[in-house]
């Protein structure tokens, strides 16, 4: 899957064509505990994703690319033969669609910067410290610069040594700073 182009559909401030996202969603949906239907939430973000698009009038919007899906799809399956397992309810654990780029408030990206730190992104664990640490939750921001840094994420490992400086363990601190050398 190519990573720019997902970046892109988060990060650009235009709708991004609905082949990026109808592959995040029905990826994430795979992914997630427990496990949602991916039919179900591509079908949820669709409506949503046509109401943006006839609100916006779509000027900005990225051309859909009638190869993308079918090239993404195709890197993204396993090698091995899987099963699929039942999905699972969708209530409380359901995804919803973040609001177009220009539009978020803070606590809107911080919640979908949360949501890649809990999937593993280490770029948005260091992230999401950085915001947690601007908001005075030290102890959070520690538990995420750390989970970044043991993953090897280099600015993590300066940012976990300025916090544990800051907070009077200047040993830990220079260990930190000479691990991210």
């Amino acid at each position: 899957m190519s990573h720019t182009k997902i970046h892109h559909a988060f990060t650009k401030p235009v709708l991004p064509s609905w082949g990026v996202i109808d592959v995040v969603v029905e990826q994430l949906a795979k992914k997630a505990h427990p496990r949602l239907v991916p039919e179900v939430e591509v079908n949820r973000f669709k409506a949503l994703w046509d109401a943006a698009h006839d609100e916006e009038g779509a000027p900005d919007a990225e051309p859909e690319d009638e190869n993308f899906r079918g090239v993404l799809v195709e890197d993204s399956r396993p090698k091995a033969e899987v099963k699929p397992q039942a999905g699972g309810p969708v209530g409380d654990h359901a995804i919803s669609a973040p609001p177009p780029v220009t539009q978020a408030s803070g606590s809107e990206v911080e919640r979908w910067v949360r949501v890649a730190a809990q999937a593993g992104n280490t770029e948005a664990m260091r992230h999401l410290g950085r915001c947690l640490e601007e908001q005075g939750s030290d102890q959070e921001a520690e538990h995420w610069y750390r989970t970044a840094a043991h993953a090897g994420d280099v600015l993590a490992m300066t940012d976990l040594g300025n916090l544990l400086v800051r907070n009077g363990d200047p040993i830990e601190g220079a260990e930190w700073h000479d691990r991210s050398r």
